[in-house]
């Protein structure tokens, strides 16, 4: 199943059992032993079942990191010292924000941790820094981008299609 059958799936499930999450753990369904990855798009789908996910392309400054499954961790709020509900990326708005700037967001950093395009479906959460949250799908592909003007453009011309 790819991811957005497993969100369906918990869609499916979160209708099936009422929104009651401990019923479906203790179902037979939830014995199927779907990866941790799987089950995280399960989990997705169980807890928005009127949401419509689609996947869109998206950039991030620095590539998301992988554990040692090779799961993606989800992004850290240092602000708030914990994990976030999924991978941040970038907006215009959070580019002209004060935030961007404790970030590292001038050319060098751009250079120095690279702009990866990323496909990914953008989740019902935001970030500790209002930025869109994504499940990735897919692997990152680092671009040319190596000056936040060159990021803000790309941005913007990607969000011309959503």
């Amino acid at each position: 199943m790819n991811e957005i059958e497993l969100i369906k799936k918990g869609q499916t499930l979160s209708q099936k059992y009422n929104n009651d999450y401990e019923r479906y753990v203790y179902s037979d369904e939830f014995n199927e032993n779907p990866s941790a990855y799987e089950q995280s798009f399960i989990n997705t789908g169980f807890e928005n079942p009127d949401f419509e996910f689609e996947i869109k392309t998206f950039y991030r400054i620095g590539c998301p990191i992988k554990d040692e499954y090779g799961e993606y961790i989800p992004s850290y709020n240092f602000a708030e010292q914990r994990s976030e509900a999924g991978i941040s990326v970038v907006t215009v708005e959070w580019l002209h924000s004060l935030k961007s700037i404790f970030f590292g967001t001038s050319d060098e950093d751009l250079k120095r941790k690279g702009v990866y395009e990323i496909e990914g479906i953008e989740l019902p959460y935001k970030g500790g820094d209002d930025e869109p949250l994504i499940l990735v799908v897919g692997e990152p592909v680092k671009t040319r981008i190596r000056t936040r003007q060159g990021l803000e453009k790309a941005v913007k011309n990607i969000n011309k299609y959503i």
